[in-house]
């Protein structure tokens, strides 16, 4: 339900007010590892803002406006324990993060744009504030068992503090710009920005502060009576996301992991048949201010970003744009296992004969890390920067539109490529990412190949949005896409290491990839005027034409390499009404 009113007192003076609300309940998305097939997760969210805009064209122009957002979620009762597939369901500790949320987020600003009667220059300023709170409760404690290709390898134990677990993050930044005429032909764009952002959990011995000048400077030069050129630089900097404040937080779980030796009963349960404690995890305390904490000289990531490009106006229903972009990664942020480095690990050679058991073209040989006991459960962590070349990424993006009395069409093609450190083994979002605290820095195996395609790298897309204008009030409209399929890589199961069961890198993710995916989806709209209201009748298609492409495959070394574990979502019809007042 949402809810949008505009109001004009003068001709100067403009008030908006927007408001939604909406609840939701979904699958929860690790009831298989639970084995509570039915759970769902209940999401409630809303959402207000208020703007005041003042001025006309060439005059003085300010804008006030403020915002707040609240959303709760929560999910069913989970039994004491769980069971993860670790090539599949990702990370066992996501189980540590089970529990009754609830993140209120605020902001509030101005922005102001002086009147320069005759002036080359237009400038613009303003200020911005912003908050955040998220409140944890009711987190989920018990064991988890880790399976690695079927084979019992770790038991997480986790302990949940009690209480609730409160994060907060702060921010103010100020503005200003100013788009400079060059000439007849060529414009200049300044801007710069500077961000205070803070951030902590509640009862926590570290905090983040970051202090940030970001920079911007664009060119667009006039090269025809058609085409204009464009060349940029701009930095921008990284949120700071309130899962990073876990890291220290007294009231954030732990786990205890053990190494899992056996099944009880020739059943897997993860209560019994355990070996030593291997090692301890975060991201809370455990009560031991030295074991999990925050860098106190803990440095913002930031994006260094290049665009070249040209836009061109082929005729009043035309456009074109080609654009090339590139962008580099600073100051990585890592989890790092400061009380066991790489050297609390000898190295065991693994032999890899790769796909082709007949010729040595792809045999290897992978070093993998074998933990020495006597560093078992010495762990300690620090969220700092690693010493590790973040994300670079290049792409060529190709788009247009055009526009005539019925018709509306749009369209993009990309060619991309975006290389980084994998956060942790494995190839989903959680995973395969530069962005997200995993495993990287704290077990030498998932540095193994780390450097590859990241998650979001689908290297060739294409994207036809139209709508078309039929008679009686009816509207068609459809989206074709094609993407190539999610990069991956090939793993090697080693068994029999100290730390239990491994799965290793055979080589780095986007040396293969899943089939590409294409949709096709459509909407038929009718709209009727009943008094002074409309009304819309929707009726929405997805995957219209039925395909049913695998969207991942079983990436163990092994004959079954490559076979398919999930398609895409089949056909799909909704209907519904739309009614505006």
């Amino acid at each position: 339900m949402s809810v949008n009113l505009v109001f004009t007192p003068t001709s100067d003076n403009q008030v908006r007010t927007l408001g939604w609300f909406g609840r939701s309940a979904y699958p929860f998305s690790l009831r298989a590892p639970f084995g509570a097939p039915s759970s769902t997760t209940t999401d409630t969210s809303g959402h207000v803002q208020l703007a005041w805009s003042h001025g006309s064209p060439g005059e003085v122009q300010w804008r006030t406006f403020a915002g707040y957002t609240d959303r709760a979620r929560k999910m069913d009762t989970l039994g004491p324990t769980a069971v993860f597939e670790r090539l599949t369901d990702g990370p066992p500790l996501a189980a540590a993060s089970v529990g009754a949320t609830n993140v209120g987020q605020w902001t509030a600003g101005a922005r102001l744009v002086p009147a320069l009667r005759g002036q080359r220059h237009s400038l613009e300023g303003g200020v911005e504030i912003g908050g955040a709170r998220e409140r944890l409760s009711n987190g989920w404690s018990g064991a988890v068992g880790e399976l690695v290709d079927g084979m019992p390898a770790r038991v997480w134990r986790v302990v949940q503090p009690g209480g609730q677990d409160i994060r907060r993050e702060s921010s103010v930044s100020a503005f200003a710009s100013d788009r400079i005429e060059l000439g007849p032909r060529a414009n200049l764009d300044l801007g710069l920005r500077f961000d205070n952002v803070s951030g902590s959990a509640e009862g926590a011995a570290g905090d983040i502060g970051w202090h940030t000048w970001l920079p911007r400077a664009t060119v667009r030069w006039k090269v025809s009576a058609r085409s204009t050129a464009i060349v940029g630089i701009s930095r921008s900097a990284y949120r700071l996301p309130l899962d990073f404040l876990a890291v220290g937080d007294p009231a954030a779980p732990v786990a205890d992991v053990y190494r899992w030796s056996t099944q009880s009963g020739g059943t897997l349960d993860p209560t019994s048949g355990l070996g030593p404690l291997v090692a301890r995890a975060g991201p809370g305390t455990g009560g031991n201010v030295d074991f999990s904490r925050i860098d106190p000289n803990l440095k913002r990531p930031y994006i260094d970003e290049l665009v070249v490009g040209i836009e061109s106006q082929r005729s009043a229903r035309l456009q074109l744009r080609l654009l090339a972009i590139g962008r580099r990664e600073g100051n990585v942020i890592g989890l790092m296992d400061t009380g066991a480095p790489p050297s609390a690990y000898s190295t065991v050679a693994v032999p890899d004969p790769g796909l082709d058991l007949v010729s040595a073209t792809d045999d290897q040989t992978l070093a993998v890390a074998n933990r020495l006991p006597s560093t078992f459960g010495q762990d300690r962590y620090l969220l700092t920067n690693p010493a590790v070349k973040g994300l670079r990424s290049g792409s060529l993006e190709l788009s247009g539109a055009l526009t005539t009395m019925r018709l509306v069409l749009s369209g993009s093609a990309t060619a991309n490529i975006a290389q980084g450190p994998a956060a942790s083994r494995g190839f989903g979002p959680t995973e395969n990412d530069d962005g997200v605290l995993g495993e990287l820095f704290i077990d030498p195996n998932a540095a193994i190949f780390a450097r590859g395609r990241l998650f979001s790298d689908r290297a060739f897309t294409i994207k036809l949005v139209g709508v078309y204008k039929l008679p009686e009030g009816f509207k068609l409209g459809a989206i074709a896409r094609y993407q190539d399929g999610q990069p991956f890589a090939r793993m090697v199961i080693v068994p029999g290491l100290n730390q239990g069961v491994e799965a290793v890198p055979a080589f780095a993710n986007g040396g293969s990839r899943f089939t590409f995916t294409g949709t096709l989806d459509a909407r038929l709209q009718k709209t009727f005027t009943v008094g002074r209201y409309g009304l819309d009748a929707v009726l929405d298609v997805f995957n219209l034409v039925n395909l049913q492409n695998e969207v991942e495959e079983r990436v163990v070394t092994g004959p079954a390499f490559r076979t398919v574990t999930a398609l895409q979502p089949p056909r799909a019809v909704h209907v519904g009404l739309r009614w505006g007042w």
